[in-house]
């Protein structure tokens, strides 16, 4: 119930989406130190983005070898990475957003709320379905219980 097998379908798009999330990090890598004269904001957005990138590239490797997507921890794990990727450059925006002008930080906080508020629906989202899960798995055992007092009588 907990665990799905993945089929070869899904294992191969799981590889060919570590391959583009490796090469997004790669591009994002060559972006922030190939490019002299970006700004220290900016290259350390690049930055979080070449690790986050390799982070869920690395998970989704994983999952792959294991053969097996859980259900239950696998998508918190995800929703977990999204929201700390989503927490660490909303401080990047803000401490960066409140050295520049006025106009410029506040658009930068607009499109930095912006991707926090996303991260935090998925949070959100993540939580309704992890308890709907658990709901589903106390009443399968509450069936097994009574299924098993039935057959003993």
């Amino acid at each position: 119930m907990l665990e799905s097998k993945l089929s070869t379908r899904r294992k191969w798009a799981c590889v060919i989406l570590s391959l583009l999330l490796m090469g997004q990090g790669v591009f994002l890598g060559y972006v922030a130190f190939g490019v002299k004269v970006l700004p220290l904001p900016a290259r350390l957005g690049f930055i979080v983005g070449v690790i986050f990138s390799f982070c869920f590239a690395g998970f989704l490797l994983l999952v792959v070898k294991k053969g097996v997507y859980n259900l239950k921890s696998h998508p918190t794990v995800l929703t977990g990475m999204t929201w700390g990727f989503a927490v660490i450059f909303m401080v990047i925006i803000m401490f960066f957003g409140l050295t520049l002008d006025p106009v410029r930080g506040s658009r930068l906080m607009d499109y930095g709320l912006f991707i926090f508020i996303m991260a935090a629906v998925f949070l959100i989202l993540s939580h309704i379905r992890k308890s709907e899960l658990t709901t589903r798995e106390k009443l399968l055992e509450i069936e097994y219980r009574i299924a098993k007092i039935t057959e003993e009588e």
